[in-house]
């Protein structure tokens, strides 16, 4: 078992945490770590709101190879900014009514809350898929 507010390693019979003093009866079985893979999806998701489809096509081109879930963050991620990317282009021509300055905003605020969604779901190791991206990569 392992310490709950530390994470040492704690005996059968002991009654405290060496590292820290807690009580054992805050244990549990195995210490609570991110794996490099959660965060690897986590940043495919959340770069887009900052960087665009870059950081999305770099992580899938760095596990394009491999079958896991960091592979399928990261290409949901880079379908879901290259859409975004094309909406906010389609946008442009509208720019001379007003349409196009609201639309060219709900883009960016509807790209904010996905890719938020899309980082907490993907930092607990599933696969976030947008409810419409294109799928342009396969």
């Amino acid at each position: 078992m392992f310490c709950k507010s530390c994470g040492s390693a704690l005996e059968d019979a002991q009654a405290f945490c060496a590292g820290c003093g807690v009580a054992v009866s805050a244990a549990v079985e195995t210490p609570a770590k991110v794996s490099d893979d959660n965060t690897l999806g986590l940043l495919s998701h959340l770069g887009g709101i900052f960087f665009g489809f870059i950081p999305s096509l770099v992580i899938y081109l760095i596990k394009q190879d491999s079958q896991d879930t960091v592979r399928d963050n990261a290409k949901e991620a880079l379908n879901w900014q290259i859409t975004v990317v094309l909406a906010t282009l389609a946008s442009i021509p509208f720019m001379f009514v007003v349409i196009g300055f609201v639309f060219f905003w709900a883009v960016l605020i509807v790209n904010f809350v996905f890719c938020i969604i899309g980082a907490v779901k993907s930092s607990s190791g599933v696969v976030y898929k947008y409810p419409i991206a294109l799928k342009l990569i396969k």
